[in-house]
């Protein structure tokens, strides 16, 4: 085979180079059977020593072409040696056609008119089946046809006689013939070997090109999980003790200025979030969560969240919900939360005076969500334009669209994820509405399930939390927001620790980080699970990851690894507690 990506031209020689070889072999072998044929009619005319000894030149130069042969198909390299393995060819193919074109010198005229045709016509043979042998080469066909025929066509031509002349020129217009065919077949193999080695090339330069951007792909993705890791974990710290200061007394313009911090660094959050969502869209893996849901609540809990941005620009903010639309759909409810979230904080964002409108209605499969607006308005030509990634758009003051340009892109994706998809109407000093549509089906009916039972509270206060953190500034959050909950805590910087802390006391629950210099927290976990059947403990302690990792998957990997839960940074003081009590009330007995 030829090497991956070999030019054209390249190729096409080393494809004559191989046909050559590939169509020779049953010639020549055919060639040694012949020649012993040839020699012994020729032996009482010519004489057995003469006969005898062109048969068995014409033996060694046959084997040593086969042996050639051999050595060319065995040869790894052999396309990257064309021109070597071409002139070690041509010159054995020169050898072999001077001693076929010797019988008509060595052994015609024979004195039986027959054998002296059978002869000529054995010649002729001969040369039209080297001719078709070497075709997409004229050099090699024509060497070999005239080396064949032009001996004897001299010899019948020096004879004198009128048979002889004829004889000759029947010859030499066959040659000519010969080398004519040999030119027309060297055209058509070219053309033939070209087309089909450009189409090869073509196909690999596509499948080049396919795995480069695979390869890109993946290194972004691994480049971007860095990034994101190797962000949220410091941004877990200074929103935690954001959090936590703002809990202590503090006077009005040290809240105001920790109020500053803790949006900034949930605004970079929401920045790494968007660009981690690009690249799960660009490598089609976004990822749906369908379960049962009501749309207009999820509308609710996303309006309640931003009426106050609104209110504080003196907008009007009106939401208005249809009375046919079915109390609960089949759908992914957070990520339908993300893009509402989406289009009506934008319509908030950009509009600086008048009001915006959120009507849900019902369609014939899902339903639709429109958000108009007041504001500036967008241009014909830039409406579909907002919705390519890292693209923005003037707002119509002067200054560009805040934010990374990915909410709308990520937004339509998710929209068309979930079989519909976001479409903008707008006109310049007149505003914009943005049209959400989803395929959704509504759900079956369920039948009241029954009240649950009065569940004994639990006292917490003697509750043990292992936090196994290798940062020191996360373990210090962690501990802190824990206590507010009245648990207590201990500390493990890896994992070893960690074993160690859990086979020497009792605790309620782990929180456990999953990137940690040599034994990391997934093989921790795994550890732990392997002695607690080992010890054949009654008590399965719940393990929850607290990891910087946010990519699609990492989630699996800890489910997979024994964790209970999982929990990324950088997480709120509300989340935490709300995981903790779930799996301290889920496990531990009434004390």
């Amino acid at each position: 085979m030829t090497s991956s990506r070999a030019p054209v031209a390249d190729r096409v020689r080393f494809e004559i180079v191989r046909s050559h070889h590939a169509l020779t072999r049953a010639p020549v072998a055919a060639g040694l059977v012949f020649t012993g044929l040839v020699a012994w009619a020729v032996a009482p005319s010519a004489g057995a020593g003469l006969a005898l000894a062109w048969a068995a030149l014409k033996w060694v130069i046959g084997i040593a072409r086969l042996v050639e042969i051999r050595a060319f198909d065995r040869d790894p390299a052999r396309d990257a040696n064309t021109a070597h393995w071409y002139r070690r060819y041509y010159w054995l193919m020169v050898f072999d056609a001077l001693t076929w074109g010797a019988i008509g010198v060595l052994f015609i005229p024979s004195g039986d008119l027959l054998l002296d045709g059978v002869m000529i016509a054995a010649i002729v043979a001969i040369a039209a089946a080297g001719n078709f042998t070497l075709i997409g080469s004229v050099r090699t066909s024509t060497t070999f046809v005239i080396m064949v025929m032009l001996p004897s066509a001299a010899v019948h031509l020096l004879s004198g006689t009128r048979a002889g002349m004829v004889a000759s020129i029947a010859l030499l217009t066959y040659i000519g013939v010969l080398v004519f065919e040999a030119f027309r077949g060297q055209r058509l193999f070219l053309e033939l070997a070209h087309l089909r080695h450009a189409n090869e090339a073509i196909a690999e330069e596509r499948q080049f090109a396919l795995r480069h951007a695979q390869e890109a792909s993946a290194a972004k993705s691994r480049f971007l999980a860095t990034v994101s890791h190797e962000i949220r974990t410091p941004l877990n710290g200074i929103i935690g003790m954001t959090q936590l200061m703002q809990r202590s007394e503090l006077d009005p313009e040290q809240r105001e200025r920790l109020s500053v911090i803790s949006y900034s660094g949930q605004h970079l959050q929401t920045v790494i979030n968007d660009i981690l969502d690009v690249v799960r869209i660009e490598s089609g893996r976004i990822a749906l969560t369908p379960a049962r849901f009501d749309p207009a609540a999820e509308l609710r809990s996303v309006t309640t969240v931003l009426a106050p941005l609104a209110q504080a620009k003196n907008l009007g903010f009106d939401i208005q919900v249809d009375s046919d639309l079915a109390a609960a759909y089949i759908g992914d409810a957070q990520r339908l939360r993300q893009i509402l979230h989406n289009l009506i904080g934008n319509a908030i964002k950009f509009t600086r005076e008048g009001h915006v409108e959120v009507r849900m209605r019902p369609l014939e499969t899902g339903f639709q969500v429109a958000v108009a607006d007041t504001g500036p308005g967008i241009e014909a030509d830039a409406q579909e334009t907002i919705f390519e990634p890292f693209e923005q758009v003037d707002n119509g003051h002067g200054q560009a669209r805040a934010g990374t340009g990915l909410g709308l892109t990520i937004a339509r994706e998710l929209a068309r994820a979930m079989g519909g998809d976001i479409v903008c109407h707008s006109a310049v000093g007149v505003g914009s509405t943005f049209s959400l549509t989803v395929g959704m089906p509504i759900a079956g009916a369920v039948e009241d399930a029954p009240p649950p039972e009065p569940v004994a509270t639990i006292d917490r206060s003697g509750c043990r939390v292992l936090v196994v953190e290798d940062n020191e500034v996360n373990a210090l959050v962690a501990n802190a927001m824990l206590h507010e909950l009245g648990v207590e805590t201990a500390h493990a910087d890896n994992g070893p620790a960690a074993l160690e802390a859990l086979k020497g006391s009792a605790f309620d629950l782990v929180l456990m980080d999953c990137q940690m210099p040599g034994l990391d927290g997934l093989e921790t976990t795994r550890r732990w699970r392997a002695h607690e059947g080992e010890q054949q403990r009654p008590r399965r302690v719940p393990i929850i990851a607290v990891t910087a990792n946010a990519a699609l998957g990492d989630r699996e990997l800890c489910l997979a690894a024994g964790m209970d839960d999982y929990l990324t940074k950088p997480y709120m003081r509300d989340t935490l507690h709300r995981v903790v009590q779930h799996w301290l009330d889920e496990s531990a007995a009434p004390r």
